[in-house]
């Protein structure tokens, strides 16, 4: 087992695949809630059928395919980032897409639960995107 410089910012392997695990299950969670509030199913495949008459807007699908990407960026961290160069380019992906689904999120109405859900996973992925 390693011991990581005092002044290093990052977390120890086992921390980085529990917090990265913590997140990419919030988010499972958050878009299947999320996607059943608004009546559509998703699919493994990343696509979704329609349950009701009404379509998704383009903020309801953006912040689903919002999440999906961040799951993927944080998934990509978690189990790729052999060196410190692939793991920075990895935390500035997690950042980019955690930008993305919170000027969404900001938009789009959904239940206090799920709101509540999706301000505490970002806390989560706020603290990896603060990593370099």
């Amino acid at each position: 087992n390693r011991t990581r410089p005092a002044e290093s910012n990052y977390p120890s392997a086992a921390e980085l695949a529990e917090l990265t695990s913590r997140i990419e299950n919030d988010i499972d969670l958050i878009r299947y809630n999320f996607a059943s509030s608004i009546g559509i199913w998703l699919n493994k495949d990343g696509t979704f059928e329609v349950l009701g008459g009404r379509r998704p807007t383009i903020d309801e699908k953006n912040f689903l395919d919002g999440l999906a990407a961040l799951s993927n960026s944080v998934r990509i961290l978690h189990f790729n980032s052999p060196s410190e160069e692939i793991r920075l380019s990895n935390i500035a992906r997690v950042r980019e897409d955690y930008r993305l689904v919170e000027s969404i999120w900001r938009k789009i109405p959904m239940s206090p639960e799920t709101n509540q859900l999706v301000r505490e996973m970002l806390g989560r992925v706020d603290t990896i995107s603060r990593l370099i």
